[in-house]
């Protein structure tokens, strides 16, 4: 079912050819013409991926990440994508703080965000492997025994009576 298809986000533009400029000269995107007319287009990315940028009167609403690419090397992403004018969001909110290039590690991801032509919030993000937590087990304790208390004799037992085979006959104890 879907767990073998590629995803295609679809992502809305007030202005397809600002935008169509903004995938292909600043991320690199190339456009599908054979999916592309005058009502959108689709920007290839990669391993069958694509962003399907549609016209819409009105900009974006949306205050979230719309799309993400996943990168093997962010802060080197993030470096080039600014030399093509990319800017990337500075963020200072709980749980979530960006560093000066616009990168924040959150879990096991390193993550930057950059607003694209439209208004439209893209994540940039790395996959960061996490060192697996060993537990170290607590050094056995080696068992200290109690110290032994020398005690007095315990007094000699007295012989309780004993039942005989005669019911109701009591036969003393023998001493």
């Amino acid at each position: 079912m879907l767990s073998s298809v590629p995803v295609i986000a679809v992502l809305p533009a007030t202005d397809l050819e600002r935008a169509k400029m903004f995938y292909t000269q600043k991320l690199g995107l190339m456009i599908d013409d054979t999916m592309s007319d005058a009502n959108g287009f689709v920007a290839k990315a990669g391993m069958g991926t694509a962003l399907m940028v549609y016209k819409r009167p009105e900009p974006t609403k949306a205050e979230h990440t719309v799309a993400g690419f996943k990168v093997d090397n962010l802060e080197q992403e993030v470096a080039d994508l600014k030399t093509k004018g990319v800017v990337f969001e500075q963020y200072s909110l709980p749980g979530l703080v960006t560093d000066s290039n616009g990168i924040a590690i959150m879990g096991n991801t390193k993550n930057a965000w950059f607003k694209d032509s439209e208004g439209n919030i893209i994540a940039v993000s790395q996959m960061v492997a996490v060192a697996p937590v060993v537990a170290t087990p607590a050094p056995m304790e080696t068992p200290v025994p109690a110290p032994v208390t020398p005690q007095a004799p315990a007094p000699a037992a007295t012989p309780s009576p004993v039942m005989s085979e005669t019911p109701g006959m009591v036969t003393p104890p023998q001493v």
